[in-house]
């Protein structure tokens, strides 16, 4: 696999997992101001590095969901966009709160919408499940 493609895979990981696996240093995180999302108040937060540009969460105030964030990433077309991913209809599920709606706009433009229809979190999968 190329160099550059290892880069962007291991970028993309580092973003999904960054609430896994939070940064070292305290100092790679800071509060930048607050914000409306989808009318609602939320706290933009900035970690300074997650494969290898800044990624900005947005924390609803009330609810503590993340229910955007924006980072610099890869566009289709291989030229790099800002990316920003809007997560909604949160609900509770084997003691965890998931989005079960997502939006993702590349330089202002939609680029993709997804919703989750049935989710279970460590139901166990048997061979039938997945030979479907």
């Amino acid at each position: 696999m190329p160099a550059d493609a290892v880069g962007r895979i291991r970028a993309d990981l580092a973003r999904s997992h960054v609430m896994l696996a939070p940064p070292p240093e305290i100092s790679d995180v800071r509060f930048l101001r607050s914000e409306e999302v989808d009318g609602r108040p939320a706290d933009v937060i900035e970690i300074r590095d997650v494969g290898g540009t800044p990624l900005r969460l947005y924390v609803d105030v009330d609810s503590h969901d993340v229910v955007k964030q924006v980072f610099i990433g890869d566009a289709p077309d291989g030229t790099m966009s800002q990316v920003e991913e809007f997560y909604s209809d949160f609900r509770e599920i084997g003691g965890y709160r998931w989005h079960h709606k997502r939006k993702v706009v590349r330089n202002g433009k939609p680029a993709l919408e997804s919703e989750t229809s049935n989710l279970k979190v460590n139901s166990g999968l048997t061979k039938s499940d997945i030979l479907r």
